[in-house]
């Protein structure tokens, strides 16, 4: 209970200076936040209404303690871009963000960890400079430059899946998966590389243990001793 008290006390202290460190670089951006929202439309008595309804006249750490109370009981405004409630539009996008997440999460496990298995077997090897060349290069491409990479080469080029839409994965769990196949292979090609090389990093230390000696010494299949005595405490 003391060790959860202590991170709960972290975690409080680390959402408060982030919130307001965000709210200050907020405020410190150049323009009016009332003069844009009203921009086209309503004039000066349109900026002088927003202002009041923003409480943009206020300090800085007044508009910070009213937003933080707001949020504390679950009033996160309304869109300033179409007026839709904060909340209404979190929960039509966290389910599909938590399917994308789980997706590519999925995705670069399923890749990294047999990668990673081969790689630390034949340490030094084709499949290990040539895998480690590869994922490196895909950790060097930020995720929106290869998502767009992927729409001009698949759906523009290939005519394969779908560059815009979502299907809901209760409608069509197929559909719901192919929709989403190319962000998750955004997300994802990032994470193989770092898992790919922190499981090959752990497990060829671990194979140079003396119980995966004796267990090569027994008798033991490669398989078994790289899969059950191996990759066992390597894959925490």
């Amino acid at each position: 209970m003391r060790f959860v008290r202590k991170k709960l006390i972290q975690l409080v202290v680390v959402l408060l200076c982030v919130t307001f460190l965000s709210f200050l670089l907020i405020s410190l951006l150049p323009g009016d936040p009332a003069t844009k929202l009203c921009a086209g439309a309503g004039g000066q008595e349109c900026v002088d209404q927003k202002r009041a309804e923003l409480h943009l006249d206020d300090p800085l750490p007044v508009r910070y303690v009213r937003w933080l109370g707001d949020a504390a009981t679950g009033d996160l405004g309304a869109s300033a871009r179409n007026q839709q409630p904060v909340w209404e539009a979190l929960k039509q996008r966290v389910p599909v963000t938590i399917e994308l997440l789980l997706y590519s999460q999925f995705m670069a496990l399923v890749i990294a960890v047999p990668l990673g298995l081969l790689a630390a077997q034949r340490a030094g090897g084709i499949l290990d400079r040539v895998s480690t060349t590869v994922l490196f290069g895909l950790l060097a491409v930020p995720s929106f430059m290869l998502a767009l990479l992927l729409i001009y080469i698949f759906p523009v080029k290939l005519g394969w899946f779908q560059a815009t839409g979502y299907t809901k994965f209760t409608d069509n769990p197929l559909e719901s998966l192919g929709s989403l196949f190319l962000p998750a292979v955004s997300l994802a090609a990032a994470e193989m590389a770092v898992y790919m090389r922190l499981l090959r990093t752990d497990m060829i230390a671990t194979l140079q243990e003396d119980y995966i000696t004796m267990a090569k010494a027994k008798g033991m299949p490669p398989r078994r001793v790289l899969l059950r005595h191996a990759f066992k405490p390597s894959s925490f």
